[in-house]
């Protein structure tokens, strides 16, 4: 039996879409071996004034793979990005971070766009703030790219 190590992400969206031509346009100049950087993807979306979920179901309906959560969730060759931030201890972590990521929890999970905020607000690295809710066994919800 042969695995196909591909996977049709074109089964998430109905059949019948067709791609957003100027969205195509601007992933098929960001891609690499069908692959669409979180990054890049989050570019597109601002340099046509769109909504980065467009972006990731063009990529999806295009069958092109997201990849490097800027989370650290999704899209890396090692399993590193699931480890705690580098260097994090209790004592070196801004004060009020961990409250401001529980105080934004609905069922125990946190919205992307929210650990984004949050990131952002204390001045730290999205992929410190993605890892952080890891090692706090938070769930993070809601990918702004549509990928979860």
């Amino acid at each position: 039996m042969t695995i196909n190590s591909k996977k049709n992400f074109t089964a998430n969206h109905n059949s019948n879409l067709k791609p957003d031509i100027t969205i195509q346009q601007e992933i098929t100049k960001l891609i690499n071996n069908d692959r669409l950087p979180c990054k890049a993807a989050f570019k597109i979306a601002e340099k046509l004034g769109i909504s980065a979920e467009q972006v990731g179901n063009t990529a999806d309906i295009l069958n092109y793979r997201l990849i490097g959560c800027q989370l650290g969730l999704f899209g890396y060759k090692t399993k590193k990005n699931k480890a705690t931030p580098e260097g994090s201890t209790d004592d070196n972590l801004p004060k009020g971070l961990k409250k401001a990521i529980t105080n934004r929890l609905v069922n125990k999970k946190l919205k992307c766009k929210d650990c984004w905020d949050i990131a952002s607000r204390f001045k730290i690295s999205r992929i410190t703030a993605g890892r952080l809710c890891n090692s706090m066994n938070i769930k993070i919800t809601e990918c702004q790219l549509g990928a979860f």
